[in-house]
């Protein structure tokens, strides 16, 4: 029947599909605020189409005061969303300034916690390093090498001299070789995304006799 058929509006419709288990979004409001003018410019329409018949025959009056009843009915939803809108405007700005809020203190203490993490493991690195007992060491037993040479050229003549003997093992050169390769390759790679590359090693071998002989 007509009046079957007009009282299953879109207003029911919309009535069944939109049972929201929590708060509505703003997102959602907004739709359903723009499917609500839509449905009434429809009903509209549809109210002036039948006006003229309204007036003499019964059936479109009842189709009439149908369509007049569902209008009030989405009016009066409509009206609620309307006003609903701002506060849930209001609440989702909330939301986003709380959740900025917490995106930032995460930040913030994984930033804080990289920091800790990144100075130990360099605090390891240095440890590491040559401390200045070590390298007092190596003075002293550069020292000793040298006034080993010594007391070998002193007898020379009385049998075989090493070769090396003029190139007297430099602990310390080796140590400051090193770490000058590692400090020239912080400086080369300060910036980029590469791996760090060490400088080629300039002498000749590794932990052998260097060529000059340093006193200092």
């Amino acid at each position: 029947m007509p009046d079957e058929t007009v009282a299953k509006s879109l207003w029911t419709r919309m009535r069944e599909a939109v049972r929201p288990t929590s708060p509505p979004t703003v997102q959602t409001l907004r739709q359903e605020v723009a499917r609500l003018q839509a449905a009434l410019r429809s009903l509209d329409d549809q109210r002036a189409s039948l006006a003229l018949a309204a007036v003499h025959d019964a059936d479109a009056a009842a189709r009439y005061q149908a369509v007049e009843e569902e209008r009030r009915a989405l009016q009066h939803r409509l009206e609620i969303v309307q006003t609903a809108l701002p506060e849930a405007e209001r609440q989702a700005a909330d939301a986003a300034r709380d959740a900025a809020v917490r995106q930032h203190a995460q930040a913030v203490a994984t930033f804080e916690a990289l920091t800790t993490a990144t100075q130990q493991w360099v605090e390891a690195l240095l440890a590491q390093l040559p401390d200045a007992a070590v390298l007092t060491e190596a003075r002293n037993k550069r020292d000793a090498l040298r006034d080993a040479a010594h007391a070998v050229l002193r007898g020379a003549g009385a049998g075989p001299t090493p070769l090396n003997l003029r190139r007297v093992f430099n602990p310390l050169d080796v140590l400051h070789h090193e770490l000058d390769r590692r400090c020239r390759a912080i400086v080369r790679h300060r910036t980029g995304a590469g791996p760090v590359l060490l400088p080629t090693a300039d002498r000749p071998h590794v932990a052998l006799p260097v060529e000059q002989e340093h006193t200092a």
